[in-house]
């Protein structure tokens, strides 16, 4: 029953911590509508802000032109973030209040609907093969805001502002990567037809932009895999032994998915994952460790499906159809 959402600074109101989610479209997918009488919906919204087990809140919400919306509810779960990242708050809106999360919906789902009329095609897609000569126009960062930047001439390129997805492949035998970038400049030149853009990548994204930059200076070999890899924002829970490991999983595949963690198990350790969709619902699969990362900007693990049954391998592909989403990285 659970999604995300995303919060501006909270404040109090009568001893009741108040977050408010940001006008836009994006809240269609952050807020879900009750599933049984019993429930009057949930959330999970993203913080910086001191927030404890069982703290009582009020989710706002305001639409251009109509009156503020506001759903109570109450802390079920708290997430911290890996390194500087927000934590997650699990709020469970209260039953009474199941009509005021309808009600954010339909606002939603009016915003979504005027921003597609007016941007039908609000992140555009560049394809560019990995090659050596991309380390000329391919660049890391060391601003905490970015994970580096691309100068490409591109007849996409429109105006400053616009969200990409650049997808850059190693060839057949080799997995491509996909970097969120966002335009920063477009500049155009009267002795050419094509305009240059500079694109700044998200800093979610910098360590794929320093594998891409490794691959390329010879220092490592493109990863081989059968499967493509998507962002998610799924939260779930994964087993060290008995105790749970609360998580929100970023990444996935067919195949597997990163872990986030200060401290992973050992390579081959068997472990349960389980993810919580909104849309899926309660999946859990079976997984082995196969690496371990110990940079501490992403420390965690791959972990590996051990699919033995052809219904969980559906389930996992409804997560990644239902999940999937290009714009994450930009949050």
């Amino acid at each position: 029953m659970w999604t995300t959402a995303y919060a501006m600074p909270a404040r109090a109101r009568d001893g009741v911590r108040v977050l408010r989610l940001r006008p836009s479209p994006e809240v269609l997918r952050l807020l879900k509508v009750p599933t049984a009488l019993h429930e009057g919906g949930g959330a999970i919204v993203e913080t910086r802000d001191a927030v404890e087990l069982g703290d009582r809140v009020d989710i706002e919400f305001e639409a251009p032109g109509h009156s503020t919306v506001i759903a109570s509810g109450v802390v079920r779960r708290v997430v911290d973030g890996v390194g500087t990242a927000p934590r997650s708050v699990h709020v469970q809106i209260a039953k009474s209040h199941a009509h005021r999360v309808r009600r954010m919906i339909e606002l939603a789902a009016a915003l979504a609907g005027s921003s597609s009329s007016s941007s039908p095609d609000a992140v555009r897609t560049l394809r560019l093969r990995a090659n050596p000569q991309l380390l000329d126009v391919l660049s890391t960062s060391r601003a905490p805001d970015e994970g580096g930047s691309l100068v490409v001439a591109w007849r996409g390129a429109k105006d400053s502002g616009q969200r990409t997805q650049v997808e850059l492949s190693f060839g057949p035998m080799a997995d491509e990567i996909v970097l969120a970038a966002t335009v920063q400049e477009v500049r155009h030149d009267n002795r050419r037809s094509v305009p240059t853009a500079r694109l700044s990548i998200a800093a979610a994204h910098r360590h794929r932009v320093r594998y891409v930059v490794e691959v390329l200076e010879g220092l490592r070999e493109a990863n081989a895999r059968a499967h493509r890899r998507v962002d998610v924002r799924i939260p779930g829970t994964w087993w060290l032994g008995a105790a749970a490991q609360p998580q929100v999983f970023e990444e996935l595949s067919r195949a597997g998915t990163f872990v986030h963690t200060l401290r992973p198990p050992g390579i081959g350790s068997e472990i349960p994952l389980q993810f919580e969709s909104p849309h899926v619902g309660q999946v859990r699969i079976p997984a082995e460790v196969m690496w371990i990362s110990r940079d501490p900007r992403r420390s965690g693990f791959g972990a590996k499906f051990r699919v033995r049954k052809r219904s969980v391998a559906d389930r996992i592909a409804d997560l990644m159809e239902h999940e999937a989403s290009p714009r994450l990285a930009w949050r």
